[in-house]
């Protein structure tokens, strides 16, 4: 059977301890956030729900129209009823 050592950390362990040993080690940015990027932030988000909301909606109307435009399947003729002799 070939396999890895089970004692020998593989690439991958390896990679995700170097990247959880970088996110620790994170210097201070000592960087200034105003207020505007907070309402900018909301002002992104919230127009980005909208927008997928009513390009959903606009689908979902779409689809609903072409099915209710689909031919439909062709019904069995009824037979001519006999006409009454009275």
């Amino acid at each position: 059977m070939q396999g890895r050592h089970p004692s020998r950390p593989s690439v991958r362990s390896a990679a995700a301890l170097a990247l959880a040993a970088t996110a620790l080690v994170v210097p201070p940015a000592h960087a200034y956030v105003d207020p505007g990027t907070g309402s900018f932030v909301l002002q992104v988000l919230l127009a980005a729900f909208f927008g997928a909301a009513y390009t959903f909606r606009r689908a979902w109307r779409g689809l609903i129209e072409r099915v209710r435009r689909a031919p439909r399947a062709a019904q069995p003729a009824e037979p001519d009823a006999p006409a009454d002799p009275r």
